[in-house]
């Protein structure tokens, strides 16, 4: 055994005495190197000399070696956690109770390069268990990622925003220059775009696959050329239900904040100017139809 800085420090041979192993790691002043392959039985301690120094430092033959630079093994030699050539750990099993729980503790992961992945979960051939869980305190499942990776959650859900929103189940909290919600359907698609849905699952309302609108018993088809409103509604143009007055089934039309100054192409328009109802055709003609 020798000392980096001395030459040999001791020969030990034979039975070894603890006397003899004390005086030793003195003399070696935690300077030592063990090569080939060494085996060593019991409990083996390192103590650090100083705040800033390594107890145990690992290091590989060179920058290509492929073996691992550590492992933990069974009996037989069979591993069953290691790191790797590349520093990059396998650790089967940190289960809740054992000696490897990381119950109290937080899990941070740095990628170090702009092409790693921060955390990549697997599936086994036939997964049937979730792939990712979140539980509260006492277990139950809040979030999730099933076995085929689909998300279900019941919590609500913010995007746009660090600050969980309690406006709905769902909150889109926009920027200057973000859409809000982009559905776009599949090329031959027949689905709904979109649709609202009673407790039982029954369409209230919905997009079709084209972009037409449909809501309850009014429909929007044809390209919203066609509309079709039940006999208890009232149609109103820039107009607040109350300048209904009182009516059903009736249309109401506000004064124009605008009168046309010019005149339409191809057709005409219809408006309320001072309460009265007026058209102007496409020649410029201005007719009352009904006075205020």
């Amino acid at each position: 055994v020798s000392d980096f800085a001395s030459g040999t420090v001791a020969n030990i041979s034979g039975t070894v005495t603890q006397a003899q192993v004390s005086g030793l790691g003195t003399a070696l002043a935690g300077k030592f190197t063990l090569s080939a392959n060494n085996t060593a039985t019991g409990q083996q301690i390192f103590n650090a000399d100083s705040d800033a120094s390594i107890p145990l430092q690992v290091r590989r033959f060179s920058p290509t070696a492929t073996g691992n630079i550590q492992e933990w093994d069974t009996s037989t030699g069979t591993a069953l956690a290691s790191i790797d050539s590349q520093a990059r750990g396998n650790f089967p099993r940190v289960t809740a109770g054992s000696a490897a729980d990381l119950g109290y503790g937080i899990l941070s992961v740095n990628t170090g390069a702009t092409a790693n992945k921060g955390i990549v979960v697997r599936a086994a051939s036939g997964q049937a268990s979730n792939l990712l869980e979140m539980q509260d305190s006492a277990g139950s499942v809040q979030t999730l990622f099933n076995n085929a990776g689909a998300i279900a959650s019941g919590q609500r859900a913010t995007f746009g925003s660090t600050a969980v929103s309690t406006a709905g189940h769902l909150s889109v909290i926009l920027g200057v220059d973000r859409v809000g919600l982009a559905v776009r359907g599949a090329s031959g698609g027949t689905a709904n775009l979109q649709e609202w849905q009673n407790s039982g699952g029954t369409v209230l309302a919905s997009v079709t696959s084209s972009g037409q609108v449909r809501t309850g018993s009014i429909s929007f088809t044809d390209g919203l050329t066609a509309i079709n409103m039940p006999g208890n509604r009232n149609i109103g143009f820039g107009s607040g239900a109350g300048s209904f007055g009182g009516g059903t089934a009736v249309i109401a039309i506000a004064n124009a904040s605008a009168v046309p100054s010019s005149n339409p192409t191809g057709g005409g328009i219809l408006y309320v100017e001072s309460g009265a109802l007026k058209y102007r055709g496409s020649s410029g003609t201005i007719t009352t139809i009904a006075v205020a």
